[in-house]
């Protein structure tokens, strides 16, 4: 029986896609988990010495080191894995791949977390973005800060190899339960009550939209209450909402809105239309080719263009029911896409024996 090829796998916080990842690696290789979770300044001293530590120990006696995200958590994993003459990998999920700094979102908004984001993809050896979205992009949704995003934009003349990857879903996770009310809308965005995040996720569009439709609902998860000060009647506020919950929440909605600026991929949007929800999507990343042709297209951030294709929606209901929304996600991002193709990666990178 052959010995497994050890990898050294960083994170700065395990969220779930960060989980699922790890448990894909965990089934091929002999993995070591390393995380950088920051949390207070004065920390960040104190943590860099024990990454450091940790990597020297770890490191020489491994095949590769695999970061999640681009940035300041992996320059050194990056660095080290060079010294000792091993591989080094990024996962690249979209936050380090784009800036807008008037939304303050993305790596490149700042001058040193975009040399860290830059100087990591210069110096490993393959790139795994989710979609080619994220190499290089120039939106047509809208017209917020630079006129392109995507790592080739902020890294001009880069050799490093690049393999994009999407994300796969298991369709056993994702059932509807409960009664679907026909005009209930519903999305899934964290930090819903700060202002740049309600313009990067959409939610300021719902709230302008949702009094042209008053015997609608428009559920947003991921709002506690008095996250919007100035909030239509018809729409309605949760708090964060446990996954192994939100399937509940996602089969009592018949649409499913997600009017992102900038988005890496979409896991809610997929989860949402295994639950049978009819997306409604901004033009932008990954979520045209998610959404195929089982839902509708918004074209422009404006509130006219959206009103539009809301009505559309209501006057025309997919006629091929929920089911037609899950097939989708079950034959184009099944959950073997991921878990085949993240450690073939991998093993084409380590060199196979």
């Amino acid at each position: 029986m052959s010995v497994r090829k050890r990898i050294i796998y960083v994170h700065k916080g395990a969220s779930s896609f960060v989980k699922n990842d790890q448990r894909i690696l965990e089934a091929v290789f002999d993995v070591r988990v390393i995380a950088f979770v920051p949390g207070s300044k004065w920390k960040v001293p104190f943590l860099l010495m024990g990454l450091l530590f940790s990597l020297l120990r770890e490191v020489p006696r491994a095949h590769a080191v695999v970061c999640q995200f681009a940035g300041h958590h992996a320059l050194l994993p990056i660095v080290i894995a060079r010294l000792f003459g091993k591989r080094s990998i990024v996962i690249s999920n979209g936050s380090d791949c784009v800036g807008f700094p008037s939304l303050n979102y993305g790596h490149f908004r700042k001058r040193l977390l975009g040399w860290s984001t830059r100087t990591c993809f210069r110096l490993c050896d393959r790139i795994i973005p989710l979609d080619a979205s994220l190499v290089h992009h120039v939106p047509t949704y809208h017209d917020i800060d630079p006129p392109a995003q995507g790592i080739l934009h902020f890294c001009p003349g880069l050799k490093t190899p690049i393999t994009v990857l999407g994300y796969g879903f298991d369709p056993e996770q994702w059932k509807a339960k409960g009664e679907r009310l026909p005009k209930r809308f519903i999305t899934v965005a964290s930090g819903a009550h700060q202002p740049s995040v309600q313009v990067l996720k959409g939610l300021d569009m719902i709230l302008q939209v949702a009094p042209h439709f008053p015997d609608a609902e428009f559920v947003i998860v991921g709002a506690a209450e008095g996250s919007f000060p100035v909030k239509p009647a018809n729409v309605k506020e949760i708090p964060f909402v446990p996954h192994d919950r939100i399937t509940t929440w996602y089969g009592s909605a018949t649409y499913y809105l997600q009017l992102s600026v900038s988005e890496g991929f979409g896991n809610a949007l997929c989860e949402a239309m295994l639950c049978g929800c009819i997306p409604i999507v901004s033009n932008t990343g990954a979520m045209p080719v998610i959404v195929g042709d089982t839902g509708y297209i918004v074209p422009r951030r404006d509130v006219d263009v959206l009103e539009g294709t809301i009505r559309n929606a209501l006057l025309h209901v997919a006629p091929l029911g929920p089911e037609a929304m899950r097939e989708r996600i079950v034959h184009n991002f099944p959950i073997a896409l991921r878990a085949t193709g993240l450690p073939d990666i991998v093993m084409e990178v380590i060199g196979r024996p």
